[in-house]
């Protein structure tokens, strides 16, 4: 038999799942929060080569192929919204990893 807290986290998670995969804005928010938290940890490089690479490798020929294929706004408004998902995806993978932990702010002879 399951302990009452654990189907209620279960449901929880089942509910976050649907969230994430059909809320386009809580990508948004997912990404923009974790890739901030990550350029105040001090990791700042790292943010702003991801969303270069992602901007000009992954949404400005996807945007460039959906215009030439006859795509319209929404077609381009969804090359956006893939974009802020794979920043919030690469932000989270990041974030996870904890490699910014190792970043020193400070550094230790000045203080």
């Amino acid at each position: 038999m399951r302990h009452p807290a654990q189907s209620t986290l279960r449901d929880r998670q089942v509910v976050l799942d649907d969230l994430e995969l059909r809320d386009p804005g809580l990508r948004d928010a997912i990404g923009l929060t974790l890739s901030e938290a990550l350029r105040s940890a001090g990791d700042t490089m790292w943010i702003a080569v991801m969303r270069l690479v992602l901007s000009w490798l992954v949404f400005a020929p996807a945007s460039y192929v959906v215009v030439k294929l006859g795509g319209d706004a929404i077609g381009a408004i969804i090359c956006v919204v893939g974009y802020f998902a794979l920043v919030a995806l690469a932000s989270m993978l990041r974030f996870h990893s904890g490699a910014w932990r190792k970043i020193e702010l400070i550094d230790e002879r000045l203080v």
